[in-house]
């Protein structure tokens, strides 16, 4: 379990980057004339239509590889494409903005949040339960995040080099 976890962290820190660095060549391209005001979400969301669109090819082969039986009913398909086009493009890309306009420590807070809203979430769609453990281990997670935050905002502030 710990490599795998190890390996999906490696994967999504690569793929940030490549999402990051697709988004800065969509806004050099993006004009005034395209796009008025800030630029940062247009490029970001471009950025991530192109990366998912790049991304269902090995999916799809890996998918095919295991022999795994899929849903081909247009439910199916159209739930799957609401969820990987527009939930996760316009999460990543608020993400995406989101880390180069906000202070680092307030994302973070928030971004670390995202293990108790799923189990919350999941409890909403009846597809979890809350136990006692549960609750500890929310609760446990918010108290980090808080601390995280309040050391973060309370170091001292490193001076400029001049």
């Amino acid at each position: 379990g710990a490599a795998l976890a190890i390996v999906g962290t490696l994967m999504l820190t690569l793929s940030d980057t490549l999402r990051a660095q697709v988004s800065n060549v969509i806004e050099g391209k993006l004009t005034s004339s395209m796009i008025r005001g800030d630029k940062t979400l247009p490029a970001a969301m471009m950025g991530e239509v192109v990366c998912r669109i790049f991304s269902i090819i090995p999916a799809a082969l890996i998918w095919w590889a295991m022999g795994a039986p899929m849903d081909t009913d247009i439910p199916s398909l159209l739930a799957a494409i609401v969820t990987g086009f527009l939930i996760f493009n316009l999460a990543s890309a608020a993400s995406t903005v989101s880390l180069l306009k906000a202070k680092s420590s307030a994302i973070t807070l928030i971004y670390f949040m995202g293990p108790v809203l799923s189990v919350f979430w999941l409890y909403l769609a009846s597809l979890s339960q809350f136990t006692h453990l549960t609750l500890i281990g929310m609760a446990v997670i918010i108290l980090g995040n808080f601390a995280l935050y309040w050391v973060n905002e309370h170091r001292p502030k490193k001076r400029a080099l001049s």
